[in-house]
């Protein structure tokens, strides 16, 4: 991981410090502190230990982001009836599966993308494996979902919900 790495981001809290240490611990209390105020199954997806654990089929770490899709629904009305959702797919770590996260209800979006490939010497696209994650309560009933990459890049998303799966492949 580059020096830079967690400067893209700049905001992790709790899993991922200024040591540069993911720490699971930290992050674990501050979700329990949160649990009233996120939606079940996004606490469920969090406090899972499978999505940060190395030796886990489930782990986020080291997946490689294979897609990601921004779409605005009700495009066709000029009204304020439209919503955003957005869908990443992930190549699970152990390349057995694909890791699905999909937003939903999206207030706020940003990608940050360094794509250097320092293994093979030169400059080309690759965001490289995910390295961490944290999600975080913003509002009550809203979270934001930080992703950070090994190349230096990664996605913060605020939104109302996120839904995860898991597709054997």
């Amino acid at each position: 991981m580059g020096p830079s790495s967690k400067r893209h981001l700049g905001v992790m809290e709790y899993i991922y410090g200024d040591d540069r240490v993911i720490n699971f611990g930290r992050y674990r209390e501050y979700l329990l502190k949160i649990r009233d105020r996120i939606p079940d199954r996004v606490f469920r997806f969090a406090s899972n230990e499978d999505h940060f654990n190395l030796a886990s089929r489930s782990s986020l770490h080291d997946a490689w982001l294979e897609e990601l899709t921004i779409c605005e629904s009700g495009v066709e009305r000029l009204d304020n009836a439209r919503s955003v959702s957005i869908h990443a797919r992930l190549l699970g770590a152990f390349h057995d599966r694909r890791i699905h996260l999909k937003y939903l209800g999206v207030l706020k979006y940003s990608i940050a993308g360094v794509l250097a490939n320092p293994v093979l010497g030169e400059r080309r696209p690759w965001h490289g494996d995910l390295i961490t994650h944290e999600v975080r309560a913003i509002a009550d009933g809203q979270i934001v979902h930080e992703i950070l990459f090994r190349a230096g890049g990664g996605l913060s998303i605020e939104c109302e919900d996120l839904e995860h799966r898991e597709e054997i492949i």
